[in-house]
């Protein structure tokens, strides 16, 4: 009897036809529209010029600084444009950051007064974090949010909330238009959305009334009556077989796109041959039922999706740039250290490197190799305390890596510092091409930053102790001078890094007879991850190391160096972390100062 409800069930649900899908070519669900539109709008369709660009950074800053004090009157923003920023912001804000500022909770209730204390100022400065390109007039990573800001509420805006963007909003806002994507029209419809820059970066978003496309699992796309209702009665069996059919075609489709969907779709497609077998009479029927099969496969499907799905949470990045795609990233070591000079102004000394190892590219090129000559265009940018532009310092260094490994020659800017401001280096690296005395620049392999946001000034009062901040050198006992050993300007310490640290003390007071006292005080704190249970917890050790000692002299003003002892760090732990603070108290004025550098330990030499 069952068997022949069972041999009913497929002629009613395929009526003899292959019910295979045809292969369809990858398209982009998103191409971009031509409209007129505001400034701030035309640079999404890449029609804006420069001064439209800065114009809507200015507008976005003037946004920021409204979100410092969201209460004033005659506010130059309607609650849409807030709202739709903040929303904005909830999605590319990492986690720790969106909290604190309290981000979620004004976004829901639609009221910035709900931000935490001078959240526009915190966030003005992330998002200078961001710019890849200090050196140049705009940021080009904030220009791209705004862009995908507008493009998003023009094409993913819900429809029940003219605030809300739906899932493939919020994804746009985070990462951009994908790599690749296909309509799904099959079910309930939906879209493929797939990355390049991360593996785990693929999103399958079926369509929901009201609230446009979320984020979900394949199996959603199958519509709920052939997911429910199934069982061994004839018209269980045939929603059971048809679910099957739409699953496979479903699979057969994300196949061509991530591998891993393959693996589901061969199951699939295995079970429906053996449906159509069965159907002609050329097998007998199997032990597994329609209903059966699919239902535990829609479970394993579930589970694995859920795994993928915490797996993705938890390695993607909160947002990614694809400005300058091709161009990778250079790690660049660098140190801003202040100082008096002899007049008692602040001087920012900036100690730059990098292994040379480093300027290898991941792609092989032409011209590559140990005799390789590198030009590095370094541009040295300060801002004011708003982050507008102030001055920018150019030089150009040509390097040919003499042997594998090693780092680049410690490299040194100085800038004058009269009030708090803020810093950017930008290093630009090009093969170069040398003919005679020209140097030409060619391809552009990689570029590398660093950035120090609100150096301030020392004091500068001769009544007042003060000191530099502390300089990691490269010690050696054969250097003739304190002045003759190289800043450090590396975070990483090896077991053979033989380390010292310099400073500088100011408006040390003398007694009647021309006489200084000080006391020199430096502890060494190490935190070391602990083995085991304790490591996976989070849990670290902690040792401490200190050393005092009393100077005497004759100058108000003289230089220190305290040379460490590299069993400090020179252990079998592979993971710990390294703070030297150095305590200065000035007998005479008993007043004191201190400084800290911190640094991480690896077994691997630099």
């Amino acid at each position: 009897m069952w068997k022949s409800a069972w041999l009913v069930s497929l002629i009613l649900v395929y009526g003899g036809v292959d019910p295979r899908p045809t292969s369809g070519r990858a398209s982009n669900p998103n191409p971009m529209p031509v409209f007129a539109t505001s400034s701030t709008e035309a640079a999404v369709v890449g029609l804006s010029t420069a001064t439209e660009d800065r114009q809507s950074l200015e507008e976005y800053h003037e946004f920021l600084r409204f979100l410092n004090n969201p209460n004033h009157k005659n506010a130059p923003f309607g609650s849409k444009f807030v709202v739709r920023h903040l929303v904005a912001l909830t999605a590319v804000l990492p986690e720790g950051l969106k909290d604190r500022l309290q981000v979620p909770e004004a976004t829901e209730a639609r009221n910035p007064v709900l931000l935490a204390e001078s959240a526009g100022t915190v966030i003005l400065r992330w998002w200078n974090r961001q710019d890849r390109y200090p050196a140049t007039q705009v940021n080009e990573r904030l220009l791209e949010h705004l862009q995908r800001v507008s493009y998003a509420y023009r094409h993913y805006d819900r429809e029940d909330s003219e605030y809300c963007l739906d899932d493939r909003g919020k994804v746009y806002l985070r990462f951009g238009p994908p790599g690749r994507s296909r309509h799904l029209n099959l079910g309930r419809g939906g879209e493929l959305w797939v990355y390049s820059f991360h593996s785990a970066a693929e999103y399958v978003f079926v369509k929901k009334r009201g609230s446009g496309y979320r984020i979900a699992r394949p199996t959603e796309l199958v519509p709920g009556r052939f997911r429910r209702g199934l069982g061994p009665s004839e018209r269980g069996m045939k929603k059971a077989v048809r679910g099957i059919s739409l699953l496979e075609k479903i699979y057969e489709q994300l196949s061509h796109f991530r591998s891993r969907y393959g693996i589901v779709y061969s199951d699939l497609s295995m079970y429906r041959e053996q449906i159509r077998q069965a159907m002609q009479g050329l097998s007998p029927p199997f032990d597994v039922r329609p209903h059966t099969f699919v239902t535990q496969k829609m479970e394993e499907i579930r589970h694995y999706e859920a795994e993928a799905r915490r797996r993705k949470e938890k390695t993607l990045p909160a947002s990614h740039t694809n400005i300058d795609d091709g161009v990778e990233e250079l790690p660049i070591a660098a140190r801003w250290l202040r100082r008096l000079d002899e007049d008692g102004e602040t001087v920012v000394d900036l100690y730059w490197s990098t292994a040379t190892q480093a300027l290898q590219t991941s792609v092989s090129e032409e011209g590559g190799g140990a005799s390789s000559k590198y030009l590095f265009d370094c541009s040295l940018v300060e801002f004011t305390e708003s982050f507008d532009q102030q001055d920018v310092q150019k030089t150009h260094l040509l390097h040919t890596p003499k042997q594998p490994g090693g780092t680049l020659q410690t490299q040194r800017e100085s800038f004058s510092l009269e009030e708090a401001r803020h810093a950017a280096l930008q290093v630009d690296l090009f093969r170069a091409l040398v003919e005679g005395d020209m140097v030409q620049p060619q391809s552009k392999l990689k570029v590398g930053t660093s950035r120090a946001d609100s150096i301030e000034a020392l004091q500068g009062d001769p009544t007042v102790l003060e000191m530099s901040d502390l300089r990691p050198v490269v010690w050696r006992d054969s250097l003739d001078s304190m002045g003759g050993a190289p800043v450090y300007p590396f975070r990483t310490l090896s077991a053979s890094t033989q380390l010292g640290i310099r400073f500088d003390l100011y408006h040390l007071m003398t007694n009647s007879g021309g006489q200084t006292r000080y006391t020199i005080a430096y502890e060494v704190q190490r935190k070391m991850e602990q083995e085991g249970v304790a490591g996976l917890l989070g849990r670290q050790t902690e040792e401490r190391t200190k050393v005092a000692t009393t100077v005497e002299g004759e100058r108000s003003r003289t230089s220190e160096l305290i040379v460490l002892d590299p069993e400090n760090w020179e252990k079998k732990e592979e993971s710990q972390s390294i703070r030297v603070t150095v305590r200065v108290v000035d007998e005479q004025s008993e007043q004191s100062v201190k400084r800290s550098v911190e640094f991480d330990f690896s077994e691997r030499e630099k």
